[in-house]
């Protein structure tokens, strides 16, 4: 055998069960910071909320101006600045008041569904937003069909366990693959017209950024919201990890020891892994440089490969030297 040949298995004996797999296996995982960023840019747009006035501070002073003689505009700010405080009852009363003196003003319907609501009667607020729709079908970015989906669900009694067909509160089938496929069958809009996920993506973002500011976690509804929404997010093109942030939320607000949630739970974390896996990547070098042993190893198959080019280009120029 060549002296060269057994230099290069002296060198290449110590790092034999290093095989590419084995590499692969161990190799350290960087997170994709870029990735993890924007996808919670989308959480903290839905969560956002800029004050200029507090709204106790808000309450508080137009309760002094409808005092004063305030007009039905003035008091239907405080009926909004009572529902952000936790006094829907109150905000109903006034609100109730409005409709008598100036009646058939959309704002008006809307925020008495959302006052119902918040106190308790989903049939009463459901009867309100959809007399909202009519009043002003564009009202809201035409989001409206969705709020009247969600009290539908309430006076139903959803249960997530009812999930046994991945289908979603909006009616949205994504499977239960690790990774979301495209659903089949749409919600339909304010008007009963179908509409795309483009459509339903920013109801949900519109809706949810209202409903966030009062509902807080735990709340299966709200979990199938931002469920939906994340799936939506992990089939455009930048991928699952996109969704990363909209899955946490999700995951939050679906926390409950309640059984009815747990199909939706598995649902978010299998969905969630993928996004987290997807915002990783796989760094070798960076592997070796944290292994001193796999370093030893890497840097021998690379001085073994060398040494036997070398050795081969010496050989095939003292062949040529002695035919010439």
């Amino acid at each position: 055998m060549h002296k060269l040949h057994i230099v290069l298995l002296g060198l290449l004996a110590p790092v034999a069960v290093f095989t590419p797999q084995t590499l692969a296996c161990i190799n350290d995982y960087v997170p994709n910071h870029k990735a993890i960023v924007a996808s919670r840019n989308v959480v903290g747009d839905l969560t956002k909320v800029d004050l200029f006035e507090q709204w106790s501070a808000r309450r508080d002073r137009l309760r002094k101006e409808t005092e004063a003689g305030g007009d039905y505009k003035v008091r239907n700010d405080l009926a909004s600045a009572l529902m952000h405080t936790g006094a829907p009852k109150a905000a109903i009363q006034i609100l109730e008041e409005i409709e008598r003196t100036n009646p058939a003003l959309y704002r008006t319907a809307s925020n008495l569904g959302t006052a119902y609501e918040l106190s308790g009667d989903p049939n009463k607020a459901l009867g309100w937003i959809r007399k909202g729709i009519e009043r002003n079908p564009e009202s809201h970015e035409t989001s409206e069909w969705l709020h009247v989906r969600v009290l539908e669900k309430k006076i139903s009694g959803m249960k997530v366990s009812s999930w046994e067909n991945d289908t979603s509160l909006l009616g949205l089938n994504f499977g239960n693959s690790a990774t979301p496929m495209p659903p089949t069958t749409f919600p339909t809009g304010n008007s009963g017209e179908p509409l795309t996920l483009e459509q339903v993506e920013a109801g949900l973002k519109y809706q949810l950024h209202e409903r966030l500011q009062f509902v807080k976690p735990p709340d299966e509804i709200v979990a199938s919201l931002l469920f939906d929404l994340g799936n939506i997010i992990a089939l455009k093109p930048d991928g699952i990890g996109m969704a990363q942030g909209t899955y946490e939320l999700a995951s939050k607000y679906a926390e409950s020891n309640s059984d009815d949630i747990q199909v939706i739970q598995v649902l978010i974390a299998k969905r969630l892994y993928m996004a987290k896996l997807a915002n990783r990547k796989r760094s070798s070098f960076a592997g070796l440089l944290n292994h001193p042993v796999m370093l030893i190893a890497f840097l021998a198959i690379v001085g073994a490969i060398s040494l036997y080019g070398i050795g081969k280009i010496r050989e095939f120029r003292r062949r040529r030297a002695i035919t010439q």
